[in-house]
C-alpha cells in the first residue's frame, strides 16, 4: 500500500501537490477556530438572552403599575400577547397572583393558551427578580425568570411576571 500511494503522489503535478498541502493545512486551523469561536460566543450570547427577558420583565412590570392593568385582565393578556410580537426570543409570559387563601399562585394572565392549566407549584417565587436557565424537554435551554410587580410605596410584590426566553 505504501508503494501505491507513493507513486500517486509521484504522478501528481506540483499544482496539485500544493493544494493538498494547503488544504492540509487549512481546513484543521478553520475548524479549530470556530471550535473555539462557538465556545467564547455561547456564553455571551446566553447572557444576552437573559438580560433581554430581565428588561421585558422589568418594562411590563412598570406598564402593569402605571395602567392598572391588575384590575385588567383582557387588557393585560392583550400587552403580554404585543410584548411578545415585540420580543420574539420571549415565548412565554404569565402574569401570577397569590391565592386568596395565601398558599400557592393563579394565573391572571398569560400570552399562551393551554389546554392544561400552567403549573405554578414548580417556580421559585421571591420578593426579588430570580433567573435560571433550564431545559426544555427536547433539549434546548431557555431561561425562567421570575420578576416581581411592585409599586414604590409597597416593598411586598402586589403580583409576579413569568417568562420563558429562548
Amino acid at each position: 500500500h505504501r508503494r501505491r500511494a507513493r507513486r500517486l503522489v509521484d504522478r501528481l503535478n506540483l499544482r496539485w501537490k500544493i493544494y493538498l498541502s494547503l488544504a492540509a493545512i487549512i481546513l484543521p486551523v478553520f475548524a479549530l477556530t470556530m471550535f473555539i469561536q462557538s465556545q467564547v460566543t455561547s456564553p455571551l450570547l446566553e447572557e444576552e438572552v437573559r438580560q433581554i427577558g430581565t428588561s421585558v420583565c422589568r418594562s411590563l412590570s412598570s406598564e402593569i403599575l402605571a395602567g392598572r392593568l391588575m384590575g385588567k385582565p383582557d387588557e393585560l393578556e392583550s400587552r403580554l400577547i404585543e410584548m411578545t410580537w415585540q420580543q420574539p426570543s420571549v415565548v412565554r409570559l404569565d402574569v401570577l397572583v397569590k391565592e386568596p387563601t395565601g398558599l400557592g399562585y393563579k394565573l391572571l394572565a398569560s400570552n399562551v393558551v393551554e389546554d392544561t392549566p400552567f403549573d405554578t407549584t414548580s417556580l421559585n417565587v421571591n420578593d426579588s427578580p430570580s433567573t435560571e436557565l433550564r431545559e426544555s424537554p427536547d433539549g434546548r435551554g431557555y431561561w425562567r425568570i421570575i420578576y416581581p410587580v411592585k409599586d414604590k410605596a409597597n416593598r411586598t410584590p402586589r403580583a409576579w411576571i413569568h417568562a420563558e426566553v429562548s
